[in-house]
């Protein structure tokens, strides 16, 4: 049977490199007292420097703010496609309602509503179904 993945806290991270980086102790040392192979205790060491400097220069305050807008630009963006996929399913339940009953004289009317005519090769096309798969693909043939 295998054994389980350790996992440590981030108070045993803090405190091992904090002793690392005080120099007391060697990393074979403090592998040993920990019970951290030295290569984890390296890791923990470098993560801990590279996390210092940023701490004392302010940037850590601009990343954050910087994530929060983007936080919000991103939510506001889902909104907005929320929206047009509601409008587009209305509009699309509203041009199938009108086709299921349509015959080729109300079909001009169909293209009017997006801006086409009736006389035009590509106003007559129509959307089939085509289920190769889980996803279903529409196609459009004229």
């Amino acid at each position: 049977m295998s054994q389980k993945r350790r996992r440590f806290t981030a108070e045993l991270k803090t405190r091992v490199a904090l002793d690392v980086l005080s120099g007391e102790h060697t990393l074979s040392e403090l592998a040993s007292k920990y019970g951290v192979h030295p290569n984890q205790i390296f890791l923990w060491k470098k993560q801990a420097k590279e996390s210092i400097a940023p701490s004392f220069s302010g940037k850590t305050q601009t990343t954050r703010q910087s994530d929060e807008a983007r936080i919000k630009e991103l939510h506001a963006k889902i909104g907005q496609l929320t929206v047009e996929k509601v409008f587009l399913q209305q509009a699309f339940a509203k041009i199938r309602a009108a086709s299921e009953g349509e015959t080729s004289s109300t079909r001009g009317t169909r293209c009017s509503v997006f801006g086409g005519s009736a006389k035009y090769s590509s106003c007559n096309a129509q959307p089939t179904i085509t289920s190769r798969s889980a996803n279903p693909r529409t196609t459009w043939r004229s």
